[in-house]
């Protein structure tokens, strides 16, 4: 039986590379104590496509989830100050055990600027990598509708335009948010170029040598973009557009009376997603932010994927970089 179980949960504010990032971070601080983790889906709805074998059972209520704990203590002490203190509480009482808790914490959320030099630098252990990628497994309809792709010889390029460009109506409510929230770096508004993108997409098969290039992007809108003019370009392509974040209310947006709809097609193409991301011969996240797309880093870092991380150069943040 594990220690401290992982759990990606109904409420969880981030996304599948967010959790998987959290899951890196806890592995590697778990084991200075001499304890084991395990991760579980179970309890998100995207548990219906992709599953840990996770066997433990537990009430999804007593989840601690270490974001709220920061939130509710009018962010006293940083997320990684209370997932340390749950650390040692369990490594000191095994009472506790197993620990369900959330978290997508990482050291590297620390650094404010030049972040993608560090995760560029962050190496995933061999056996923390074994680990982790031994909890992502997905369904038999998820690997069939994989196969009906009959994707060859293909590479990845994905668009991350945030979280404002993506929501639906949050420009009518984010006014009326208290400013930690508003003024979050994650709901900050971006100008986007889909003709330069559309070119950016074109240059990186050329100069990668891809014989098929795959546009992913959290926003449908630009898929449709693309998806049109390239009708007639061979080797370039969209296979849906289904993209939508995993959480109803992400980020802060957890803390308001936000709320999306995600649909049961979005879950079941962002499960897809993930699976052509980790059997791509290489991929390429362009991000407004300036630590690039998790949903692409971290899979990517897992499985040992050629990856290229670039902040998107005709917006303020570049200068970051």
């Amino acid at each position: 039986m594990s220690d401290i179980i992982n759990c990606y949960h109904k409420n969880f504010s981030g996304g599948i590379g967010d959790f998987i990032k959290g899951s890196v971070y806890l592995y590697s601080q778990a084991i200075k104590y001499g304890m084991s983790i395990d991760m579980d889906w179970k309890h998100h709805p995207i548990g219906k496509h992709i599953y840990s074998g996770c066997k433990i059972k537990y009430n999804p209520k007593y989840i601690i989830d270490i974001e709220d704990l920061q939130f509710t203590h009018k962010n006293k002490n940083t997320m990684g100050h209370w997932l340390h203190n749950i650390l040692n509480s369990v490594a000191e009482d095994k009472q506790f055990r197993p620990a369900t808790i959330s978290s997508w914490y990482s050291k590297l959320d620390s650094y404010p600027y030049n972040r993608i030099n560090h995760i560029n630098k962050y190496q995933i252990g061999n056996r923390c990598k074994e680990m982790i990628k031994n909890k992502i497994r997905f369904t038999k309809k998820i690997n069939l509708l994989f196969e009906e792709q009959k994707l060859k010889n293909y590479g990845i390029t994905h668009f991350r335009l945030g979280d404002r460009h993506t929501l639906p109506k949050i420009d009518e409510n984010i006014k009326t948010y208290d400013s930690v929230i508003s003024n979050n770096y994650n709901l900050k508004e971006f100008n986007h170029d889909y003709d330069y993108y559309y070119y950016l997409i074109k240059k990186e098969k050329r100069e990668n040598n891809l014989e098929n290039i795959i546009v992913m992007s959290d926003s449908n809108d630009f898929k449709r973009f693309i998806s049109e003019e390239s009708k007639n370009k061979k080797g370039i392509s969209v296979l849906h557009f289904n993209s939508g974040h995993t959480a109803n209310q992400p980020g802060l947006l957890k803390y308001t009376n936000f709320k999306k709809n995600v649909t049961k097609d979005q879950y079941k193409y962002t499960a897809l997603d993930l699976k052509i991301i980790i059997n791509s011969l290489k991929n390429i996240t362009y991000s407004c932010y300036n630590w690039g797309s998790g949903f692409v880093v971290w899979p990517s870092k897992l499985y040992d994927i050629p990856l290229d991380i670039k902040v998107l150069n005709n917006i303020e943040e570049a200068k970051y970089v």
